[in-house]
Formats: C-alpha cells, sequence, structure tokens
C-alpha cells in the first residue's frame, strides 16, 4: 500500500508531459494499484498456503486455532475452487479491493 502511495505521488512529478500522456501513466498508476491492492486482499484470505491462514491462527484462541489447524489440508483444494469458480459465481473480492484503492487512491 505504501508503494500504491509512492506512486501516486510519481504520477505527479512528470509536469513536462503532454497531457495525453500524463493521462496514460495515471491509467497504468491506478492499473497496477488495482493489482497489487487485489493480490493484498487475496493473500489475507485464511487459506493454508496464503498468509491469511497464519493471521487467523495466531488471533484465535488455542481451542479454536487447533480446530482450525486442521483444514490445512484442505488449503489447496479451496484455492482451487475458488479461483476456477470465481470467475463463474458472485464469490469476488472485487467489493474490498475497490474500497481499498477508493480510500488510497482518491480518483
Amino acid at each position: 500500500l505504501l508503494l500504491a502511495g509512492v506512486l501516486r505521488l510519481a504520477a505527479a512529478i512528470p509536469a513536462w508531459l503532454p497531457p495525453e500522456s500524463q493521462d496514460i501513466l495515471d491509467r497504468m498508476l491506478l492499473m497496477g494499484v488495482y493489482l497489487n491492492v487485489g493480490l493484498f486482499v487475496f493473500n489475507l484470505l485464511p487459506i493454508h498456503p496464503l498468509d491469511g491462514f497464519t493471521v487467523l491462527m495466531n488471533a484465535l484462541p488455542l481451542n479454536a486455532a487447533l480446530a482450525f489447524e486442521r483444514t490445512r489440508g484442505l488449503g489447496v483444494y479451496l484455492l482451487v475452487g475458488y479461483l476456477l469458480l470465481g470467475r463463474t459465481s458472485d464469490v469476488s473480492l472485487a467489493p474490498v479491493r475497490d474500497f481499498l484503492v477508493h480510500h488510497l487512491y482518491r480518483t
């Protein structure tokens, strides 16, 4: 997220560029911000190979963490299922990504 803020500031630097080039550069930076924030949100899903699993494991009480630990073997299957069904169902992380980008980028 810090990188996205730095890139947003960098977009204002090339004032010598023609307005069309500035618009293209701004769109490219915005797409980079959307991609990075989307990957950030995806990585926080509480599925085993992703970081969200470890974050949730450390936040849960011991009994709940031990019960949640048993789902570790299902992680790969859940990820493949999400990636395959994500485009065809209403399961989407886009609203979270869009909320974060809106408050970060202020377009």
